[in-house]
């Protein structure tokens, strides 16, 4: 059952888990679209596809219920499971270029780094599924 809270506008559910519920925000103030995320929450939850996987990335945060609630009407789960498991290659930019060191010399090391700037923003995530030949070609 959708609610809401006394100070917000957001309507709310009860997120199945293995365990029992967890309450979460559905981050939508239009509620048939909060029941059909309800709907779907049953759908993925015990007496469904038990899709854990992705409920307990709701419950933890890492996911938020209105971004599954999109790839499940969508019907993109697994689509979102592979983004979901893509490694983020832009957190291991400084662990290269400290690797890189000492295996060229000290000033094509600058250049190396401005380059990957070039394919990587700072700042931002670049999935490994995103590193493909036309891509750096671009």
């Amino acid at each position: 059952m959708v609610y809401r809270r006394k100070e917000r506008d957001a309507w709310f559910v009860a997120v199945p888990t293995p365990h029992g519920r967890v309450k979460r925000s559905t981050g939508t103030t239009h509620r048939p679209t909060a029941v059909a995320m309800e709907r779907m929450l049953v759908a993925l939850g015990p007496k469904g596809r038990r899709a854990w996987d992705l409920i307990e990335r709701v419950v933890d945060g890492t996911l938020t219920l209105g971004t599954l609630y999109d790839t499940y009407a969508n019907n993109d789960l697994e689509g979102l499971r592979a983004r979901l498991a893509d490694a983020d290659l832009a957190q291991h930019i400084d662990g290269w270029l400290a690797w890189l060191a000492d295996r060229v010399s000290a000033d094509t090391r600058p250049h190396y780094a401005a380059h990957l700037a070039t394919l990587i923003v700072p700042e931002s995530r670049y999935p490994r599924s995103r590193f493909t030949g036309p891509e750096v070609a671009r």
